[in-house]
């Protein structure tokens, strides 16, 4: 783009300015003419306003179920002048209880700490610069608050387990193995609502009077287990193994099978009911399967 300007003055000289590129950090030349001829030039960049920004105050809700720390990604911060793109670092925050800084400057609630129901807040202290280095000479200070979600649900999955079987022996497999627990407040009970077998299976396949003990007998002996009681329970969520309170119920005495089962696969259809600590219920369908060689 090229201007110019005439000089009213008995002397008239024409200046003319032109933009290589007219984006901040562009160049140009001014040029200064006398009836057509060159009488000097000087060239200038084109300089972006000074670097400004300004916190802002955010919240944030995060689930008492989170299990990472919730971070702060985007700086809540207002940024103009400078040159784009921006860069913002956390360097403080107020409430290092609940509050902390990562290895990429940027802030995090700690959920862990948290407790359901409360809000937490803290002041983040930024350093902002631009994409050319020049540095925010005053600290910016922005103020966040987290509100930690008390959640009123369980996640859990059913899962369905398969058994092999030989003749002779005499096996218990617990009902809780088909419980994991992904989400909600221990510690955990579990119901059997209904037991459903397959043709030929209840002759040598018994439930416990709780319905929480499956017991296998194929020996000519009766045997005796312990059943759980209604105050055993799951106590923490699924970890890649189970955790019970322990066996503490009455025991029973399942009657002697002299008979051989017909080798095959035979099912148990398990109708389970889990409550959590706040009483929230979820109830889904498992299947154990027992091989008989």
């Amino acid at each position: 783009m090229t201007n110019h300007y005439n000089s009213s003055y008995a002397q008239t000289y024409d200046l003319y300015y032109t933009f290589t590129t007219a984006s901040v950090g562009g160049t140009g030349t001014f040029s200064i003419q006398n009836a057509g001829s060159l009488t000097g030039s000087a060239s200038f960049v084109v300089s972006p306003p000074a670097l400004a920004a300004q916190g802002n105050t955010v919240s944030f809700t995060v689930s008492e179920y989170t299990s990472a720390n919730f971070i702060i990604s985007t700086p809540p911060l207002s940024i103009s002048g400078g040159t784009a793109p921006y860069g913002a670092v956390c360097t403080v925050v107020s409430n290092p209880t609940y509050f902390g800084i990562n290895s990429n400057g940027q802030p995090f609630f700690n959920v862990a700490m948290g407790l359901p129901g409360n809000t937490y807040t803290t002041n983040i202290t930024y350093q902002v610069a631009d994409s050319s280095g020049t540095p925010l000479v005053t600290s910016v200070v922005a103020t966040i608050s987290v509100y930690v979600q008390a959640e009123t649900m369980n996640t859990v999955q059913f899962v369905s387990t398969a058994h092999a079987f030989t003749a002779g022996q005499s096996v218990s497999y617990s009902t809780a193995e088909c419980i994991h627990v992904q989400l909600g407040h221990p510690p955990f009970t579990w119901n059997v609502t209904s037991v459903s077998m397959s043709s030929g299976a209840s002759a040598f396949i018994k439930s416990s009077p709780s319905n929480e003990l499956l017991v296998v007998n194929n020996s000519a002996y009766p045997v005796t287990y312990q059943d759980y009681a209604p105050t055993d329970n799951i106590t923490g969520l699924w970890n890649g193994g189970l955790q019970l309170s322990g066996q503490t119920g009455q025991s029973f005495t399942i009657p002697a099978y002299a008979g051989a089962p017909t080798a095959g696969v035979y099912t148990v259809t398990l109708g389970i009911t889990v409550t959590d600590s706040t009483g929230v219920s979820t109830s889904g369908t498992s299947i154990i399967t027992l091989i008989v060689a």
